[in-house]
């Protein structure tokens, strides 16, 4: 058994409860959760058991079930019972003086708290290596809140999301910068290859290699060297 406290302050100064009892705490339980058992079952269901040769009968001198302590004397509002055995969660809400079991669709078995703001569902899932139906919580939307290994696991493949994102990204880049180079490359050599045909033109037409680089505003070398190959040629 274990009971979870939520409150503002210490137990008598200290962080650690060996057991809730109401004499010390004055403050009554939001919810209590019962794992039922064939041999507390007429106990923790009360009226509600489905085989009624089970239930307790009250005899003199016998504590009050369970079920009559949390609905009579403690008046707990909200009072779950899971059946691990079948797999069946029930969910039960004080009105007025009684328990009235709520519906909780056995399809997909969820359940709300509205005094914690929190829901209880019944969920396939893989925890401390035993993948079964487990209990879990979640919120209004009915996503569970992940365990310590599920936020762990989500962190990881986050990280190796956004490495591989900004590996891709880095890559892109590098294409980018290499496209552009090559770009570049290509205008500087048409550039090259215009100027060639410009002075090779000039020189045609009877023009000297001095007049042609004035004209085009080049050296006078790079002229001559137009001028070499054309003679070579």
């Amino acid at each position: 058994d274990w009971f979870f406290a939520l409150a503002p302050r210490l137990y008598k100064g200290l962080v650690a409860r060996s057991s809730y009892v109401m004499w010390e705490e004055l403050v009554a339980p939001t919810v209590v959760i019962e794992f039922l058992s064939p041999g507390t079952e007429a106990e923790d269901l009360g009226p509600f058991v489905q085989n009624p040769r089970r239930r307790r009968g009250s005899k003199l001198g016998k504590p009050p079930a369970k079920f009559v302590v949390y609905e009579k004397i403690l008046k707990i509002p909200n009072y779950i019972v899971f059946d691990n055995a079948t797999k069946r969660l029930r969910f039960f809400r004080l009105v007025g003086d009684r328990y009235e079991e709520q519906v909780v669709s056995p399809n997909n078995p969820r359940l709300w708290v509205p005094e914690l703001n929190l829901g209880l569902g019944l969920t396939l899932s893989t925890v401390r290596g035993f993948t079964n139906p487990w209990l879990r919580w979640c919120d209004a939307s009915g996503h569970f809140f992940p365990t310590p290994a599920e936020a762990y696991q989500a962190e990881t493949t986050a990280a190796q999301a956004e490495t591989t994102a900004a590996q891709a990204e880095a890559a892109a880049a590098q294409a980018e910068a290499a496209a552009a180079i090559a770009r570049l490359n290509a205008a500087q050599q048409e550039s090259e290859q215009q100027q060639i045909r410009s002075i090779l033109k000039m020189l045609t037409m009877g023009l000297a290699a001095e007049q042609v680089a004035e004209v085009l505003g080049v050296a006078v070398e790079e002229v001559r060297l137009v001028q070499k190959g054309m003679d070579d040629r």
